[in-house]
C-alpha cells in the first residue's frame, strides 16, 4: 500500500463527506448545463471554466478527506487558488468591462499561478511540500480571496446603479448574493487551517456561489434562452452517475493509490465524452431548431419589408376602382397608375436586393454617399416629433462604387434602429466623412449616432448576429443584413455603444479615386 494512503473508506464516511459528494457533483452538472447553452456568449466560457475548477478541487478535497492520500490535497491546492480569479473573470465580463479591467485580472492571474505553483511542485519536489498548505500559504491565499471578493462587490455593485433595466438589475443582485455568501462561506477553510474554531463550509459556499451564477445565467436568459427541463434532468443524472463511479472506485480501490488515481482519470474522461455525445447531439437538435426559427424571421423580415408598397399599392387600386365606378377613366388618374408601376418596380427591388444579399453581388456602381444619405432621409416616415435628425455631411465627398439599394437600405435600418432605441425621444445625427492615410484619401465612412438606451458589452458582442435581438418582436436581421452588405462591398462596419450614452456605427466603404475635400455641409431638422 502506498505510504501516503491510509484508511478504508468504510470506517470514514461521514455527514461532512455526504455533503462534499453533493458539492462537487453539483459543480458537474452546472458545468454541463453551462456547455450545452449557445456559444456565442462570451459568458459560456468563463462560466463553464469557474463551474469545472470547482468540481475539480472540491472532487480532489472530497478524495483527500476520503483516502488521507496527499497527492489529493495537493492536487486540490493546485486547483482552488484559480476560483476567486475565475469568479472575477465571470464578474468582469458580465458587467462588459474584461478589456478595462484587464490589468486588475492580469494581477490576479498570477497571484493564482504562484500559490497554484507551490501546490504542482509538491508532486515532484519534497522542499515545497513544506509551504503547500501551511499556514502561510493559507494566509496569502486567504488574502487574495478576500481581495477578490471585494473588487467582485465592488464592481457589481457600481454595475448596479448604472443598469437601467430592471431584469439587468436582478441578475446583478442575484450575481452579488452568490459572491457575498459564497465568499464568505469559502474564508472558513482557511481560517479553520489558521488555527480558528470554524466548521469547512468552503464547498458549500462554492456550490451556493455556483448555483446563483446559474440562476443568473441560465433561468434569468443572460446567455440564452432559459434551461429546459429536460437538460437540467439530464445534466444532473449524468453528475449523479459519476459520483456513484466515484464512489464505487475508492470503496473498490481504497487500498490502491494508483489504481484509484487511474480508474478516477478514467471516469473523468468517460464523463468528459458523455458531456461532448450529449452537447453535440444537443447543438445538432439545436441548429435544426434554430434554421427553422430563421426562415420564419428571414420570411417576417421580408413581410415587413413588402407591407408598404402592398399597402401602396393596395390603396391606389382600390381608388382607382371607386374612379372608375363612377363613371371616370383611367386616363384621367395617370397620377396613380405612375404610383402602381412606381411600387411595383419598389417590390421587385426588394426581392432582388435579398437574392444579391444571399448571393453577395452587389450590383457596383459610382455613387455620391451624402446623396444617398438625403434620399434615405427623405422618407424617414417613422421619426418622431420628439427625435431631431441631424445631417452632418462632408463637401465634395469622393465617389464610392457600392450598390445604392443594398446600401441604402442599410443606412434606413441603422436610422430606424436608433429612433427605436430613444423611447424617451433624442437626437439621431448622420454623419458622412472621408478617410485619409497619408494625406491620400483612401474611404469614406457613414456614420449614424444615437443618444439612446446604448448597449453593455455583452450585447453589443452579438448585435452582428443573425436573429439576435433585445427588441421583444425584433427579428435581428437588421444589424445582421448591415453587417453582410458591408462584406459584399470589402466594407468595414463598427459598432460602439455604452448603456444609457447611446450607440454609433459607422459604415466605411472604398472610395473611387483620390479627390482633395474641404469644408462640410451642415444640416439641421426635426419633426
Amino acid at each position: 500500500m502506498d505510504a501516503l494512503a491510509s484508511h478504508d473508506m468504510r470506517t470514514l464516511v461521514t455527514p461532512q463527506h455526504i455533503i462534499d459528494l453533493v458539492t462537487w457533483a453539483g459543480h458537474f452538472a452546472v458545468g454541463v448545463l453551462v456547455l450545452l447553452q449557445p456559444q456565442r456568449s462570451p459568458l459560456v466560457r468563463a462560466m463553464a471554466a469557474i463551474a469545472f475548477n470547482f468540481f475539480g478541487w472540491c472532487f480532489a478535497d472530497f478524495a483527500f478527506q476520503i483516502s488521507g492520500n496527499l497527492r489529493w490535497h495537493w492536487l486540490d491546492l493546485g486547483q482552488s487558488p484559480f476560483s476567486p480569479t475565475l469568479a472575477l473573470q465571470v464578474i468582469a465580463t458580465f458587467t462588459g468591462l474584461s478589456a478595462v479591467r484587464r490589468a486588475t485580472l492580469g494581477v490576479f492571474y498570477l497571484w493564482s499561478t504562484a500559490l497554484a505553483s507551490g501546490a504542482w511542485l509538491a508532486f515532484v519536489w519534497p522542499p515545497a511540500r513544506a509551504w503547500a498548505g501551511s499556514r502561510e500559504w493559507f494566509a496569502v491565499f486567504l488574502v487574495m480571496d478576500l481581495g477578490a471578493l471585494a473588487v467582485a462587490v465592488t464592481w457589481l455593485v457600481l454595475h448596479a446603479r448604472r443598469a437601467r433595466e430592471h431584469e439587468e438589475r436582478a441578475r446583478t443582485r442575484t450575481i452579488l448574493a452568490g459572491m457575498v455568501v459564497g465568499g464568505a462561506l469559502a474564508t472558513t477553510d482557511f481560517l479553520k487551517e489558521l488555527g480558528l474554531p470554524f466548521p469547512e463550509l468552503a464547498n458549500v459556499g462554492s456550490l451556493f456561489a455556483s448555483i446563483m451564477l446559474a440562476v443568473a445565467t441560465l433561468r434569468l436568459r443572460l446567455i440564452g434562452r432559459n434551461v429546459s427541463v429536460r437538460l437540467a434532468a439530464l445534466a444532473g443524472a449524468l453528475a449523479a452517475a459519476g459520483a456513484v463511479g466515484y464512489v464505487g472506485l475508492f470503496r473498490g480501490l481504497s487500498g490502491n493509490t494508483a489504481a484509484v488515481m487511474v480508474g478516477a482519470s478514467t471516469l473523468t474522461l468517460l464523463l468528459v465524452f458523455a458531456v461532448r455525445q450529449i452537447a453535440a447531439a444537443h447543438l445538432r437538435r439545436r441548429d435544426r431548431t434554430e434554421a427553422l426559427a430563421r426562415l420564419g424571421r428571414f420570411s417576417a423580415q421580408m413581410a415587413h419589408d413588402l407591407k408598404t408598397p402592398l399597402a401602396a399599392l393596395k390603396g391606389a387600386v382600390q381608388y382607382l376602382v371607386k374612379a372608375v365606378s363612377r363613371g371616370g377613366t383611367l386616363h384621367e388618374e395617370q397620377a396613380f397608375l405612375k404610383l402602381l408601376v412606381q411600387q411595383v418596380d419598389r417590390l421587385n427591388a426588394v426581392v432582388d436586393g435579398y437574392a444579391r444579399v444571399g448571393r453577395e453581388q452587389p450590383e457596383l456602381a459610382s455613387a455620391d454617399l451624402n446623396d444617398l444619405v438625403r434620399s434615405v432621409l427623405a422618407l424617414q416616415s417613422f421619426v418622431r416629433s420628439d427625435v431631431v435628425i441631424e445631417l452632418d455631411l462632408e463637401r465634395a465627398l469622393p465617389r464610392c462604387r457600392l450598390d445604392a439599394d443594398l446600401v441604402g437600405r442599410a443606412v434606413d435600418n441603422l436610422v430606424r434602429n436608433s429612433v427605436e432605441a430613444m423611447p424617451q425621444g433624442g437626437r439621431v445625427t448622420v454623419r458622412t466623412s472621408a478617410v485619409r492615410s497619408r494625406d491620400r484619401v483612401v474611404g469614406a465612412v457613414v456614420t449614424v449616432q444615437d443618444t439612446g438606451v446604448g448597449m453593455d458589452a455583452r450585447v453589443s458582442s452579438r448585435a452582428f448576429d443573425d436573429f439576435f435581438s433585445t427588441k421583444r418582436h425584433g427579428s435581428g436581421l437588421g444589424l445582421a443584413f448591415i453587417k453582410r452588405v458591408m462584406q459584399a462591398h470589402s466594407g468595414r462596419v463598427q459598432l460602439t455603444s455604452k448603456p444609457g450614452e447611446g450607440t454609433t456605427v459607422a459604415l466605411r466603404f472604398l472610395v473611387d479615386r483620390e479627390e482633395n475635400v474641404d469644408g462640410r455641409e451642415r444640416i439641421h431638422s426635426g419633426g
